[in-house]
């Protein structure tokens, strides 16, 4: 069984920056997402005090923004390989870069 757990919305402290493990995190608002969880996880969750849950919606915060980072990084990097794969095979097939130039500026005619 799972339950829905709300990582609360509200005003951070003026120019509060807030630090993880020396990773500087500053967050001028909070805006509420919910997430799935374990009911005993939640549970225990609304059980600790109020600074205790600031720190672990922190946390969270700063773990969904390393991994939402990194998927896009991966994704340029894949972007970037499926282009240069692009490139070298329009080169062995005899594109050079001044016909790629006039089949761009026919286009613009």
């Amino acid at each position: 069984m799972s339950c829905i757990c709300g990582l609360g919305a509200r005003k951070a402290e003026p120019n509060s920056n807030r630090s993880i493990d020396g990773n500087k995190i500053t967050m001028k608002t909070y805006k509420q997402i919910t997430i799935k969880v374990p009911s005993e996880l939640a549970e225990n969750y609304y059980r600790v005090p109020e600074k205790e849950r600031e720190q672990i919606e922190l946390k969270l915060a700063f773990i969904l923004d390393l991994q939402l980072k990194t998927n896009r990084k991966e994704a340029a990097q894949r972007l970037r390989k499926a282009m240069d794969a692009a490139s070298e095979e329009a080169q062995k097939n005899g594109l050079t870069p001044e016909i790629l130039e006039s089949i761009l500026n026919e286009g613009g005619e």
